[in-house]
């Protein structure tokens, strides 16, 4: 990203809305009750076949807090506009180049 960043126009914008906790990384096992309380209306019908799966990402691949990604943002010279939470590990930003 970091590399990317510096590549965009002043003012371009960026939207980002993928998998991304509303909390620090490091809170994960004591939040884990709440994301597992909130993955099946998530997924809805499809939560029995992704449930394996979800749960291996959450602990081996899942990235990182909203807060880490926003302050990434703005260290490669954007500014957040927006963030929102669809649920707690699922989110977006909106950010844009600065000058």
């Amino acid at each position: 990203f970091l590399r990317n960043a510096a590549r965009f126009a002043p003012g371009a914008l960026i939207l980002v809305e993928d998998w991304m906790f509303s909390f620090d990384r490091r809170e994960l096992e004591a939040r884990l009750p709440q994301v597992l309380e909130e993955a099946p209306a998530f997924f809805g019908s499809r939560w029995e076949a992704e449930k394996e799966g979800f749960l291996r990402m959450l602990k081996e691949e899942f990235p990182a807090g909203q807060d880490f990604l926003a302050a990434l943002f703005e260290k490669t010279g954007y500014q957040v506009l927006e963030r929102w939470n669809k649920t707690s590990f699922c989110g977006g930003l909106l950010a844009r180049k600065a000058s």
